[in-house]
């Protein structure tokens, strides 16, 4: 299974969601930053921002983040989703730093985590099908 990658609303932030060890190096390796960073599982789950850079079509270096979120799966969705939108709000709050904002307004905010919650559970079901 391939993992996709999402773009995050309102920042040039790019975002996965992952189950194994395999997958997040290929999601490393498909981005060229050094997957050592995290060399062992998450107890429950965890989301590793990592920085990377590439050159834009316009000469220009561009830094933006790489959020992947790695769950370790239980049988129970009742605790496995609250861990996930536990994850989205690390992502909100790498948005916030990009932007270099202290908040957002509250309908702004809700969309986000709207967006980043609905595409975590999508990835998510993908792995329970």
């Amino acid at each position: 299974m391939k993992t996709r990658i999402y773009k995050t609303p309102l920042a040039w932030i790019d975002y996965c969601y992952v189950e194994t060890a395999k997958e997040y190096t290929k999601v490393c390796n498909r981005f060229d930053v050094p997957s050592e960073i995290m060399s062992k599982k998450p107890k429950a789950a965890h989301t590793q921002i990592l920085s990377r850079e590439y050159e834009h079509e316009n000469g220009h270096t561009v830094t933006n983040p790489l959020c992947i979120v790695w769950l370790l799966p239980t049988e129970d969705a009742t605790i496995d989703i609250p861990l996930l939108v536990h994850e989205a709000v690390h992502i909100k709050q790498q948005i916030l730093e990009w932007c270099q904002e202290d908040s957002c307004g509250s309908e702004i905010e809700a969309y986000i985590m709207q967006e980043l919650v609905t595409n975590l559970l999508k990835e998510y079901n993908k792995h329970r099908s």
